[in-house]
């Protein structure tokens, strides 16, 4: 006896059955003026200030050196294990990966990635100081007397 089972197919953002489109940001009026950054573009960006070298940066995280390069180039995303592995050893949350936030970024590589890539820091005064607090050091908390 033989189920017929649904197909489930990945959809890319045009609604087309097959390999998913590159995974950017969601457009909205705030931020239409700014230049669109990939998800590959940030990981990219962020390997090459803490591991120049992508073949090493591969071995460190356990897979082959065209799946990186491929996803830096958006040519596919990474799963969510790979990019938690690429998270993880880039020092950076996977809300930079995926959104550009720098909420959980290694502040001294938050600010080294601000000073080179100007384009990841808001231009709005709020999401300023969310990138102006992230890129201090964090303060010791020292328990209530």
């Amino acid at each position: 006896m033989k189920i017929d089972m649904p197909q489930f197919y990945p959809v890319c953002s045009s609604g087309k059955r097959g390999r998913s489109a590159p995974i950017v940001d969601a457009e909205s009026e705030e931020t239409s003026h700014m230049p669109r950054i990939t998800l590959g573009q940030r990981i990219k960006w962020a390997r090459e200030l803490v591991e120049p070298n992508r073949a090493e940066f591969c071995r460190t995280i356990g897979v082959d050196v065209s799946t990186v390069r491929k996803v830096e180039s958006d040519e596919r995303g990474p799963g969510l294990g790979l990019l938690i592995r690429i998270c993880h050893a880039l020092r950076v949350s996977t809300d930079y990966a995926v959104y550009g936030s720098f909420n959980g970024v290694d502040p001294q590589l938050a600010a080294m990635l601000a000073a080179r890539h100007p384009e990841l820091v808001p231009q709005d005064s709020q999401n300023r100081d969310v990138a102006r607090r992230t890129s201090r050091q964090p303060t010791r908390l020292t328990a209530p007397e």
